[in-house]
């Protein structure tokens, strides 16, 4: 069912990432995770990585605890995936970039 949800999701994403400015990085963040998330969903691991890296990078210029959060809850998604490269190469930029999602990832799976 959420599969069959996910592309109405993406065009519905894609419309509002399209309607804001690049100024306004908190909501470029949560809507980019959401997307992230709706290419996880329907198990396309190089889209949901690269809008992943948009959504980090994004968050990385914010202040916002909710980014951090909801960027961790789309890595320690991607965690079941790591010997996939683009989920490895996503969590390795997020180490670099914004640590704090990185370790509320590893967190939120209860491990290292």
């Amino acid at each position: 069912m959420v599969e069959e949800l996910a592309p109405a999701a993406r065009s519905q994403l894609a419309e509002a990432l399209s309607g804001v400015g690049e100024d306004r990085v908190r909501r470029r963040a949560i809507d980019t995770v959401l997307l992230a998330a709706t290419w996880l969903r329907t198990r396309d691991l190089d889209r949901a990585c690269a809008a992943g890296r948009d959504a980090v990078a994004y968050a990385a210029r914010t202040g916002s605890g909710r980014c951090v959060e909801r960027v961790a809850g789309v890595l320690a998604e991607l965690r079941v995936h790591a010997d996939c490269a683009p989920a490895r190469e996503l969590r390795e930029f997020a180490r670099a970039v914004l640590p704090e999602a990185d370790g509320m990832a590893v967190k939120l799976l209860g491990g290292s």
